[in-house]
């Protein structure tokens, strides 16, 4: 490892910025802290929004909330890794995060491309560059029957793994390069 490599992120991005008006990618004092901030608030934020939807469907279902307990109180006695409880409570997480978005909606920027925009087909048509759009993720969440059989029931075994089938994608977090960034930190802190 070289120097670089060792140095925390905080460091990295200090290093990162330059007076020199040659360089292509330099981040200003600015562009650091709006980076900083996000990873250390904006995660903070959501992370609290699914617990506390998490707490608020664990005390309308006592059902689910004696299955949770069960799974975690067996792993401790027969004093394993807490895979089976760790699934089980993944399995709950990710059936929160489906039926309460922390983030119902995202917004994009249309930049500025060579096609000038771009094309959303249908009664949509084209968005010209530098307007922003914002779609509900929510409405994906909730309503998709294809992805997400029965998508008003609230159904943790939907998220479980099975022989047959893989589990649904985690739209919560986003997907493909716009994927949240937070989203393990933000699982692990919600299992503990």
């Amino acid at each position: 490892r070289n120097q670089d490599q060792k140095k925390c992120f905080i460091e990295r991005l200090l290093r990162a910025t330059t007076t020199d008006s040659a360089a292509k990618s330099s981040l200003t004092e600015e562009a650091i802290v709006d980076n900083i901030f996000t990873l250390v608030f904006a995660g903070t934020d959501t992370t609290a929004s699914v617990l506390t939807s998490a707490f608020f469907e664990l005390a309308k279902n006592d059902e689910l909330r004696e299955r949770l307990q069960d799974s975690v109180e067996k792993e401790v006695v027969a004093k394993n890794s807490n895979d089976a409880a760790d699934e089980n409570l993944r399995a709950f997480l990710s059936e929160v995060q489906r039926c309460y978005p922390a983030a119902p909606f995202t917004m994009r920027n249309i930049a500025d491309t060579d096609t000038n925009g771009i094309d959303l087909g249908g009664k949509y048509g084209r968005v010209s560059a530098g307007f922003n759009i914002t779609y509900a993720i929510a409405g994906t969440l909730l309503d998709d029957e294809d992805s997400y059989p029965d998508p008003s029931d609230f159904n943790m075994d939907r998220w479980l793994k099975r022989r047959d089938s893989k589990p649904p994608h985690n739209w919560a977090f986003g997907g493909g390069c716009r994927t949240c960034p937070g989203r393990f930190l933000s699982v692990a802190e919600s299992v503990a």
